[in-house]
């Protein structure tokens, strides 16, 4: 196994060492896990095991350039950082991108990429060294990467987007019908009663969005 093969017991592994409250922070940041207040540890850990079951894994790049919705990349090691495969999560979309090997990604994992940012302590050399202006904090990439190549297209892992558009749509079709964004017992009543256009209680299931 190389250092950018995924090991799933060794991730989980690690997560049974972690404090409960890293545990949420790592499971709601890297794989996109949203833990209720009556998880345990336990619990938890089985939502990321999960995860890990059904993530994308970033494979290595072919042809000349990626395919529309794709970006070509190199996500570099940073040193004191781990050299296994770095999980990424965007809208519920999990991907995990091997270290220092190019490889194909949908473009909004490089957005989410570029807009993660981690504080770096850096040293002004021209200041003296008992000076207390030499060393600062600076804003630096938390995932440094070089972007080789973009083709623009629509998202080719849209699942949480598609899935929130589609529950919102009848939600949009009574806000221009009567002017107010409803609860979704009077979605569900519009419905019902024949008073949304366009809309029946077969089509689709109402769930709560406020």
């Amino acid at each position: 196994m190389s250092e950018n093969d995924i090991n799933p017991a060794a991730v989980l592994q690690e997560l049974e060492t972690l404090p409960m409250g890293e545990l949420r922070k790592r499971a709601a940041k890297v794989f996109a896990v949203k833990c209720t207040t009556d998880m345990t540890k336990k619990d938890v850990i089985k939502a990321i095991k999960e995860k890990l079951t059904t993530a994308d894994y970033a494979q290595p790049s072919t042809g000349d350039a990626p395919k529309p919705g794709w970006a070509r990349i190199t996500l570099h090691h940073v040193p004191g950082t781990s050299r296994h495969p770095e999980p990424c999560s965007v809208n519920n979309y999990v991907c995990y991108i091997p270290k220092n090997s190019m490889v194909d990604v949908p473009i909004k994992v490089v957005e989410m990429l570029r807009d993660n940012k981690r504080l770096t302590l850096m040293t002004d050399e021209e200041e003296a060294e008992n000076s207390k202006n030499r060393y600062y904090w600076d804003e630096a990439e938390a995932y440094p990467m070089t972007v080789h190549m973009i083709t623009d297209g629509p998202d080719p892992r849209p699942g949480h987007e598609v899935k929130k558009e589609r529950l919102l749509a009848p939600y949009r079709a009574y806000f221009e019908e009567f002017g107010i964004w409803p609860k979704p017992k009077q979605l569900q009543a519009a419905i019902e009663s024949g008073l949304l256009k366009n809309w029946n209680k077969n089509k689709l299931l109402i769930e709560a969005t406020a």
